[in-house]
């Protein structure tokens, strides 16, 4: 029996530790959004490594919401990067959770078929505030920063 093909939205963070949580507040909003019905959410929280768990030849087309920390970017600035780019980040002033996420995709996609994957990447303004709210920056720009993430989604999904 063939299982249809679905497409999987992942949430990453620690809701306790303010903007490293905004990958999942944001997976929480998505799961009310009418065009997304019939995508499957995951809320990884901090277990990146567990990724490969729930990677499957059923899975269409996969995309990943995090905070990504960065230097040279201002709080809320999104980034949208395939894999690839990931990799070439790795040598600059760039953080995904301290790239566990990265080198636990890199070790899923070997000899297994991959499912093509965006990853969608906020700037945080504060991950060392132990809090569950996100930090008032981000608060301010999450209606602008959402907006842009339902759009893009909607795009690369199809």
């Amino acid at each position: 029996m063939k299982e249809d093909k679905y497409n999987l939205i992942v949430g990453v963070g620690n809701t306790l530790l303010t903007d490293d949580g905004i990958g999942i507040h944001i997976l929480q909003r998505l799961k009310e959004e009418e065009s997304l019905k019939g995508s499957q959410f995951l809320d990884l929280g901090t277990s990146s490594m567990d990724i490969g768990y729930y990677i499957n030849n059923n899975i269409a087309k996969m995309v990943i919401i995090d905070c990504i920390k960065s230097e040279e970017d201002a709080p809320g600035t999104l980034f949208k990067l395939g894999l690839d780019d990931l990799a070439a980040k790795k040598r600059q002033n760039f953080s995904l959770h301290q790239l566990k996420l990265i080198d636990s995709l890199k070790l899923v996609s070997i000899g297994s078929e991959f499912p093509e994957t965006m990853v969608l990447g906020i700037v945080p303004k504060d991950t060392k505030t132990f809090s569950e709210r996100l930090s008032g920056e981000l608060m301010k720009k999450l209606p602008l920063i959402y907006g842009k993430i339902i759009t893009l989604i909607i795009d690369f999904l199809g």
